[in-house]
Formats: C-alpha cells, structure tokens, sequence
C-alpha cells in the first residue's frame, strides 16, 4: 500500500477509536449538523489546513458561514493556535473583525468555560503517523464540549463524518500531551438546527 492510503487508513482508524456512538442518555450538547462541518484540505505548499478547517467549523457553528467561506478562500496551510512570533489563528480573528480568547497553557478551567458557554474550541491534538501511531507533533481538531456524562466530543477535519467522544480525563491527558493549546471566537452560543 502508498503511504498516502496508509495515512487515509489510520486516520480512519483514529475516528473509529473516538467511539463516536452516543450514550443512554446522550449527550447534552448538540451534535452540530455535518453540512457545517469542513474536511481538511492542502495549501499550494501540500501541507495541511488543520487548525483553519477549525476555524471554520467554530464559525459555522455560530452561523458565521460567511466568515468560514473567508477562512477558506484566504487561508491554507499551517497555523499556530495561540499568538506568539507567528501567524495565528488570532491573527484571522483581527482579519475578521472577530474578538477571539485562547490558552496555551492546558487551562481546563478556561477549556470548561467556553464548552459551557456553546462556543466550542480549535485545540491542538497529536497527529499520528501512517499506521496510526502518535507522531507528537500537532495536528488540529475541533473542541465542540464537554457532556455532563463524563465525555468530550470532539470533530477531527480528517474524518468530519464522525462525532467523536472521549472520556474526559483521557481527553485531557491527550490535550496536554500535545501543548494544551485551544482557540475560539467570542461569539454567541452555537446554533442548533
């Protein structure tokens, strides 16, 4: 097999390990609709748009599709999560005219503030090689909340077709073995449709 299906096949393999069925009594966060949803796609440079596809989601999800569709026709390629010497996702907020709020430090306080509030996050999350084992480096996701059962559900841009859920404090070891970085727009809650 390619490496390129490899890849294809472990990230398969990853989604499917997010156990995305849902529970007895469900979640109690809604499961945003899959047409909001963005798949990963590549810069000229054939590298990723991860933390962008993010963005995106978090913009659909408020109703912001305008602003995703701008994410997407400007934007491509690699991207910090939080502000330093680079270009971050807070730099496409100021682009947008959009308030944005970030930790670079694994804040879980701060992480169960804005899943309470429906804003959801882009959080940093190991990428993983093309057998599916972690590579440690960051790939980005879509934080969508935490549910009062005890799980995170999360939105990997590589398979956007699943709703995943982890177990909170496997989540979060996860989260902080990758940096504990997060992002999000200070928007209102997310629609429901």
């Amino acid at each position: 097999m390619k490496a390129t299906t490899l890849g294809i096949l472990g990230a398969i393999l990853l989604g499917l390990l997010l156990c995305f069925a849902g529970s007895a009594g469900g979640p109690s966060i809604a499961e945003p609709p899959f047409a909001l949803r963005h798949a990963r796609y590549l810069a000229p440079s054939g590298l990723g748009s991860c933390g962008y596809c993010a963005a995106q989601d978090l913009l659909a999800f408020h109703g912001r599709q305008d602003l995703a569709a701008r994410v997407r026709q400007h934007y491509a390629g690699p991207v910090w999560i939080t502000p330093g010497n680079h270009s971050s996702l807070a730099d496409v907020a100021k682009a947008l005219g959009v308030a944005c709020d970030y930790t670079a430090s694994g804040d879980v306080a701060w992480l169960q503030r804005v899943s309470d509030e429906g804003r959801g996050a882009v959080i940093a999350w190991p990428a993983s090689d093309d057998y599916g084992r972690p590579r440690y480096d960051c790939h980005a996701i879509t934080f969508v909340g935490f549910d009062g059962e005890g799980y995170a559900w999360l939105i990997d841009n590589n398979s956007p077709w699943l709703f995943g859920r982890i177990g909170r404090a496997e989540f979060l070891a996860t989260w902080s073995l990758a940096g504990g970085e997060a992002f999000t727009f200070n928007l209102p809650a997310a629609i429901e449709e």
